[in-house]
Formats: C-alpha cells, sequence, structure tokens
C-alpha cells in the first residue's frame, strides 16, 4: 500500500514538473510578445455606440486615423525574412527581425513596424503622426517610394473610414 502512494506521489510529482516545463517552453518560444501582438480589430478602429445626444453640443474634431500601408516584400528583400517568420508562428522573432531590419535599412527611414495583417504582409507606418493635412501627400509620397523599391511585391495604403461629425 505504501509502495503505491510512492508511486502515486512520485508520478504527479513528475507529471506537474512536465506541465510546468511545457509552460515555460511555450512562454519563451512560442508565445507572442505582449506588445507585438497585434489585435484582431485595433480598439481605436471601433466606432463606441452612445445613446444619441439630445442636444446638439459642438464636437472638436476627430483625430486623424493613423496612416499606414499594407507590404509584401519578394524573397530578395531583407524583409521577406521577417514575412516568413511570421508566417511560421515565430511571432517575437518575426517582429524583432522587422525592426531590427528597418532601423539598417536606410530607404526605410521614417516607417516604424506596426503590425503583421492576416496575410504575413508587413503593415509599416510613419514614425510620427502625419495631420490630415499632409495624409495625401505623405501616402503618395511612400507608395511611390515602395513601388520604386526592389523587392516590393505589393504594397497598398490602408484606408480608414472617418465618421461625418455629428450637426
Amino acid at each position: 500500500m505504501e509502495q503505491n502512494a510512492k508511486k502515486m506521489r512520485d508520478w504527479g510529482l513528475g507529471a506537474s514538473i512536465a506541465v510546468i516545463l511545457v509552460s515555460l517552453g511555450v512562454a519563451l518560444l512560442g508565445g507572442a510578445p505582449t506588445k507585438a501582438a497585434p489585435a484582431a480589430v485595433e480598439p481605436e478602429h471601433i466606432a463606441p455606440i452612445v445613446n444619441a445626444p439630445t442636444q446638439s453640443a459642438p464636437t472638436a474634431p476627430a483625430p486623424a486615423p493613423p496612416l499606414s500601408f499594407t507590404i509584401r516584400f519578394a524573397p530578395e528583400h531583407p524583409m521577406a525574412h521577417a514575412q516568413d517568420l511570421q508566417a511560421q508562428g515565430r511571432l517575437w522573432e518575426a517582429h524583432a527581425e522587422a525592426e531590427r531590419i528597418l532601423a539598417a535599412r536606410r530607404d526605410l527611414i521614417g516607417l516604424c513596424f506596426d503590425r503583421f495583417s492576416p496575410g504575413a504582409e508587413i503593415v509599416l507606418k510613419p514614425c510620427r503622426a502625419v495631420s490630415r493635412n499632409q495624409e495625401a501627400q505623405a501616402r503618395r509620397y511612400w507608395l511611390a517610394r515602395f513601388q520604386a523599391m526592389p523587392g516590393v511585391s505589393y504594397v497598398e495604403a490602408n484606408v480608414i473610414l472617418r465618421r461625418a461629425a455629428a450637426r
């Protein structure tokens, strides 16, 4: 009887250690970083549901949504390695690789990593906010740069619809 209790205790201890080691392995190797994990839908793009106002009040202009670009890099471009890592589910490594390449490439100066799209394209945005007045000019500038850049297979500006101001 005592020998069965010892076996059961040893088995429980072994199973507990195995679960802890697997959890640590997943957290260290396979988990997504907290600040790099993209949300399925970013909260800032969701229109809040509010009751209709009883009186019309002056409203401040809404801030400009962030300008960003979805880009698919060809295999010969260094950024394609980050895309490949993301497609393999290695999100931390993919994010770190994208950041490293952005810091090293002169042709990408002024752009910051935003997220990966569900199709494994890379979404980049200007590091500094772009005002509504400068948005169209900045969009044209970066689209022309990407279209002329060797190793870019596909690029499009992300379009975020603005809500009309209540009157």
